[in-house]
């Protein structure tokens, strides 16, 4: 009987390890998956005073390195982190 005790102990401890290692795994696939998501952000620039287009006004997008520039429209799309 001590045998069979410990044989399932045994399958057991390893299903608790497995199925712990899955979880972590895929807690950490969906991490990495939430961090690869961008966004599209576009809009238009324009002047305060008179509502015309602000050509070449660059936008930047804050602790990063990612930045575009207004078309002749004053119009922007940019992927954003």
């Amino acid at each position: 009987m001590d045998i069979f005790k410990t044989k399932t102990k045994s399958k057991t401890n390893v299903f608790i390890k497995l199925s712990f290692l899955i979880t972590f795994l895929l807690l950490i696939q969906s991490n990495i998956n939430a961090q690869n998501e961008t966004k599209t952000v576009s809009g238009t620039v324009t002047a305060s005073n008179t509502n015309e287009a602000i050509i070449g006004a660059t936008i930047i997008v804050p602790n990063t390195d990612i930045a575009t520039l207004t078309d002749w429209n004053g119009k922007y799309i940019i992927e954003v982190p």
